[in-house]
């Protein structure tokens, strides 16, 4: 493995991060107040890995999640073109999933498809400058 960064995938694995730290945002503020004050004894989470380390209480939470975009950040800064390039489509899809399921809930529908206007145009233009730079 080449411990390098790659420079080709530098926009939409950054587009990536944006997304995995969105839906964690909403994921956050979507917790009750009792979870925040009574060490996840209610938890509003779908996803069973994050779903256990929500379970016992916040600090595993943040913590887990945390870990989590360090993982999946650092492999895709580091493994090869293409599989950095589909990890972090992977990563950009799977969260904005996991966002939606947040924003529909409070804003309808309108808002997961504003959302994916946004991540499109930006994968668009990350997407132009992939194209562009790997041709050189």
């Amino acid at each position: 493995m080449n411990l390098v960064p790659n420079p080709y995938t530098r926009r939409i694995k950054y587009l990536a991060l944006f997304s995995m730290l969105f839906d964690l945002t909403l994921t956050l503020i979507g917790q009750s107040e009792t979870y925040w004050s009574s060490s996840g004894v209610e938890v509003n989470e779908a996803n069973e890995l994050f779903h256990y380390f929500s379970s016992h209480g916040s600090l595993s939470f943040v913590a887990s999640l945390l870990a989590y975009v360090a993982i999946m950040f650092g492999l895709i800064t580091y493994v090869p073109t293409r599989i950095a390039y589909v990890g972090s489509l992977a990563l950009i899809f799977g969260h904005y999933y996991g966002a939606c399921s947040w924003l529909t809930w409070d804003y309808g529908v309108q808002a997961a498809v504003v959302y994916a206007i946004f991540l499109a145009s930006i994968l668009v233009y990350a997407e132009g400058k992939f194209f562009k730079n790997s041709e050189t």
